[in-house]
């Protein structure tokens, strides 16, 4: 079975791939990995089944994409291209982001009980990338989902 994999770092020589894809089948990754690993072109061969990481380390950069190229022609491995943005064009991103925050603020349409709630969902969904999914990530969302629940200040004070 060939697992399709994406380049998250890259260095001469080194490279971390993490599988892509909604399914994920430990004993398909073992076996990859197993695979890789017999590859003599590689120094090491190192994985991570809970973050889907594999950590592959060549004398030279030379040998590691030669070794690549071979894995991907006996269809063990697809490595797709590097995902990583210039960072001229994460500046922009995050610029047109705080433009439009700017704009909501200014004209009302954001309150401080949605900007928590936002933020708060926002560093757990980062959480849940980053790996942590218990207890940080669901927290955090948790807490962004009661904030956006409770009832107005004035509707407290009805009761």
């Amino acid at each position: 079975m060939t697992l399709a994999a994406e380049v998250k770092h890259h260095a001469p020589g080194r490279m971390r791939l993490r599988l892509v894809g909604p399914r994920f089948d430990p004993k398909d990754f073992r076996e990859t990995v197993s695979s890789i690993s017999k590859t003599h072109s590689f120094r090491r061969v190192r994985s991570n089944s809970l973050n889907r990481t594999i950590l592959i380390e060549a004398d030279d950069e030379l040998s590691l994409q030669t070794a690549l190229e071979g894995l991907t022609r006996k269809e063990i491995l697809e490595v797709q291209a590097e995902t990583n943005q210039s960072l001229s064009s994460q500046f922009e991103g995050i610029k047109a982001g705080v433009d439009d925050f700017i704009y909501d603020v200014t004209s009302g349409g954001l309150n401080l009980k949605r900007l928590s709630a936002i933020l708060l969902m926002g560093l757990g969904a980062k959480q849940f990338a980053s790996g942590n999914f218990l207890p940080a990530g669901l927290s955090l969302i948790f807490y962004g989902v009661e904030i956006l629940n409770l009832p107005r200040t004035d509707e407290r004070r009805e009761r």
